[in-house]
């Protein structure tokens, strides 16, 4: 257990390098991408979205840090480990489902060109 208390933040940390990475370009696209004249991050719906992610995001983080603490203060919590695992790794899946949702329309017009 002692090997998974090591290698799950790791993993953890690269969901949430994932994560973030996906979140930057869909906000990115949100600001250059125009719907009746104003770029899309200005409507609340998509506001509302990218915060929420944004918040995914951060308690990713936090919870990979925590673990990382932990184990850098000797203490080998399976328990923190594995909440910062799954956690991350879920809400680099939601963001990349978000980043998809949001560019769909581009890769399906660069597909056909």
């Amino acid at each position: 257990m002692k090997a998974l208390s090591f290698a799950r933040p790791m993993v953890g940390a690269q969901a949430v390098g994932v994560a973030q990475g996906a979140y930057e370009s869909a906000l990115n696209y949100a600001k250059e991408r125009k719907q009746f004249k104003k770029p899309i991050a200005n409507f609340q719906t998509i506001q509302f979205m990218l915060a929420d992610r944004a918040m995914g995001i951060e308690a990713s983080r936090l919870l990979v840090h925590k673990s990382a603490f932990l184990l850098e203060s000797g203490i080998h919590s399976a328990k923190h480990a594995s909440f910062a695992k799954c956690f991350a790794a879920d809400t680099a899946m939601r963001e990349l489902r978000m980043r998809c949702r949001f560019m769909a329309a581009t890769g399906s017009f660069e597909n056909i060109r």
